[in-house]
């Protein structure tokens, strides 16, 4: 059994969805289902977040997949839990925004071409009517500039 399978058959045992586990470990739906290794970042996350998880039998295979939490782990693993996820967050966002930066640039090259064409200038918010797709102007341009 892999480690994502462990993972997954910990949950089960938990009674926590794949969702519920995705929002509170801020990984990647799809991560439990796709690919074979954790990644030693991916599972601290995962261990600060449920730190009842036995590293020994998901790793090793060694012992019960439920260990004992001291009382005084909760309180510094929902530091590490908070600081993690906060972490992996703000990852996704300078991700989101490196995409959003691009596709202006890209929307905004398109709308010069568009504009060189002849076409005016289309915004890539829908207001009324319909934006026209990528084959009606890729037809209006072969139309005015003939190859």
């Amino acid at each position: 059994m892999t480690e994502k399978e462990k993972i997954r058959k910990y949950l089960d045992y938990k009674g926590v969805s794949k969702n519920k586990f995705y929002l509170a470990t801020g990984l990647s739906m799809g991560f439990l289902d796709s690919g074979k290794s954790l990644g030693v970042d991916k599972l601290k996350i995962i261990i600060s977040i449920y730190p009842d998880l036995s590293l020994d039998w998901l790793i090793l295979d060694r012992g019960p997949m439920i260990r004992e939490v001291t009382p005084t782990e909760p309180a510094a693993n929902q530091r590490d839990q908070r600081d993690i996820i906060i972490a992996s967050l703000e990852k996704t966002i300078a991700a989101h925004e490196k995409t959003i930066a691009r596709d202006d640039q890209l929307i905004a090259a398109l709308q010069q071409q568009i504009s060189d064409l002849g076409g005016g200038h289309i915004s890539h918010t829908k207001k009324s009517g319909s934006v026209p797709s990528v084959d009606v102007l890729l037809s209006a341009s072969r139309e005015k500039n003939p190859r």
